[in-house]
């Protein structure tokens, strides 16, 4: 039976997890199987509500999260197509999004998206002909043509936020484009990586403070040293790993690769239990590459973590030692 993210997410009583999948630059062999099982896995765990699939991330060109997420979409898991506004002008944009109505596929995460990176004969050429807005804005005016071609189901429109902005201009920059894209339709709201606990506070703040309350979901990533040292240099954007977590993950890995996979395991169970005592309606999963094995250790890291919460935040390690600000704030939500 067909899981519905759109029927979970807006459950206030439920805390919805998502998982994202980020194809290769193949259409076919070992990476495409490795990410149908994950899918095909976390479909058969039953605890995912669904996967979402990237958009060439980083501007470099991928298998189309289209025809990969509608061969998942088949075996019953939902879909979150992510849509960028950098690789089809308006034109081509709405086409795409017809097709993905047409396929049945209406979660769509509306992304202005990355730079252009380079491609068959050197660097891309970027469009840009929408940002996110008005790619929100296309998806809900074809919301009335859908209706009245007679098909009852509507996009359900998301969009990402990063409250892990360094200058105040910076932060109010994201939230006043935040509250545009809300005011365009968007549903809900993913956030992107970061480990700042004040800085996730302060985005469902701003929202009640706007009168706001769409459901928002936490990005959560198990961090090997590969990836935290790309997110540390800049290199992925919209993620942030400071300098001290970075020095712990490589630490953690220093000793055994296993060692330091059950360590990133516990790192996102703990952030999974900060963010639901927030007030986050669920969590958003990256870093799960070869298999579903890891997600499902970390939600059983969660659970175990849902009762003794108060206690054990003066351990964690994002940032070392934690502020005493910070735990302040955590021990206040339980």
């Amino acid at each position: 039976m067909l899981r519905i993210f759109s029927h979970a997410i807006s459950n206030p009583e439920n805390f919805v997890v998502t998982l994202e999948l980020v194809p290769g630059r193949e259409s076919a062999g070992r990476s495409i199987d490795t990410l149908k099982g994950i899918a095909k896995d976390a479909f058969s765990d039953g605890r995912i509500s669904a996967v979402s699939i990237t958009d060439n991330p980083g501007g470099n060109p991928s298998l189309s999260p289209d025809v990969l997420g509608y061969e998942i979409f088949k075996c019953g898991m939902d879909v979150i197509v992510h849509f960028t506004c950098r690789d089809l002008n308006r034109v081509g944009m709405e086409s795409r999004a017809l097709q993905l109505a047409r396929m049945g596929m209406k979660n769509i995460l509306a992304l202005t998206g990355d730079y252009s990176g380079k491609g068959f004969g050197g660097q891309g050429k970027p469009v840009f002909d929408f940002d996110s807005v008005l790619l929100t804005t296309l998806l809900k005016s074809l919301d009335q043509r859908l209706l009245a071609s007679g098909d009852p189901d509507l996009f359900f429109t998301g969009c990402a936020v990063s409250p892990f902005k360094t200058t105040e201009a910076e932060t109010l920059a994201q939230y006043g484009k935040l509250d545009k894209k809300l005011m365009a339709g968007a549903s809900f709201v993913i956030t992107q990586l970061g480990y700042d606990v004040k800085k996730f506070k302060e985005l469902i703040t701003h929202l009640h403070q706007r009168g706001m309350n769409p459901p928002v979901m936490g990005s959560v990533y198990l961090l090997s040293p590969r990836s935290a040292r790309a997110m540390n240099k800049g290199r992925v954007p919209g993620a942030h790993v400071a300098d001290t977590l970075f020095d712990q993950v490589i630490k953690e890995w220093g000793g055994s690769p296993r060692s330091g996979l059950k360590t990133a395991i516990d790192r996102a169970a703990k952030l999974g239990v900060i963010l639901k005592g927030l007030g986050y309606r669920g969590i958003h999963i990256g870093g799960i590459h070869r298999s579903f094995k890891a997600v499902g250790r970390s939600w059983t890291g969660w659970r175990k973590l849902r009762i003794p919460g108060k206690r054990m935040w003066e351990n964690s390690t994002w940032p070392n030692p934690m502020p005493r600000s910070i735990i302040a704030l955590i021990r206040s939500l339980f």
